[in-house]
C-alpha cells in the first residue's frame, strides 16, 4: 500500500490561514499565503510520487478502474500502466485519468477524507501550473490526438473528488452507526 509521507508536509486539512498578528497584518498574511502555496506544491509533488509507486503493473490499473468506476474515453486504448505511471506528463489523455485514479486510491485505500482529496487535487493543479509552459490552462484536446493543459482540471478528476467525498461520508456514517450500536450495548 502506498502512503503519502505525512512529514512532508503534515498539512492535509482544509483549514483557513491563521489571522495575521503583526501590527499591519499584511506582511504575516503574505508569508502565510506563500507558505500555504509551498505546502500545496509539496502535496502535488507527493501525489506524483504516490502515482509512480502505485502503478506497478496492469493488475493495479484494472483494479482501480473496476473499483472506482472512473474511466474516460480520452485515454487511448493502447495506454498501459506505464503511461499512467507518468502521472501528469502523459500527453495522450491518460494524465487526467492517472490523477483521478491516484486520488481515488488515496481516498479508498488510504482513508483520506474528501476535503483532504480536494487539497491534494489543488496541490496537483498548482504543481502542474508551476512546471507547465502555460500556467492556468484547462485540460483539453490539442486537436491532433493529444491533450494539453493541466490534467488536474480534467472532468474525471472532479468526479474522483466527488467520489472521495461520498466515500468519506459513508465512512463517517458507518462510524456513527457503530458508535450508536456500541452505546446501545453499554445500556
Amino acid at each position: 500500500m502506498v502512503k503519502l509521507d505525512a512529514t512532508i508536509p503534515p498539512r492535509y486539512s482544509a483549514r483557513p490561514l491563521p489571522k495575521p498578528t503583526d501590527f499591519w497584518g499584511t506582511r504575516l498574511a503574505l508569508l502565510n499565503l506563500e507558505s500555504e502555496q509551498d505546502d500545496l506544491r509539496m502535496v502535488g509533488l507527493q501525489a506524483n510520487v504516490v502515482c509512480r509507486e502505485l502503478f506497478t503493473g496492469p493488475d493495479v490499473l484494472k483494479r482501480l478502474r473496476e473499483t472506482s468506476g472512473l474511466r474516460t474515453k480520452h485515454t487511448p486504448d493502447w495506454a498501459d500502466w506505464r503511461e499512467f505511471q507518468s502521472f501528469t506528463t502523459s500527453i495522450w489523455g491518460a494524465a487526467g485519468e492517472a490523477v483521478a485514479l491516484t486520488l481515488y486510491h488515496l481516498a479508498a485505500d488510504e482513508g483520506m477524507s474528501g476535503d483532504e482529496i480536494e487539497r491534494v487535487r489543488e496541490g496537483v493543479e498548482l504543481y502542474c501550473n508551476n512546471k507547465g509552459d502555460e500556467p492556468g490552462e484547462r485540460w483539453r484536446s490539442d486537436g491532433a490526438g493529444g491533450y494539453e493543459g493541466n490534467p488536474a482540471t480534467a472532468p474525471i478528476v472532479f468526479r474522483a473528488v466527488k467520489l472521495a467525498h461520498k466515500l468519506s461520508d459513508e465512512r463517517a456514517q458507518r462510524a456513527g452507526d457503530s458508535r450508536a450500536v456500541h452505546a446501545a450495548q453499554q445500556l
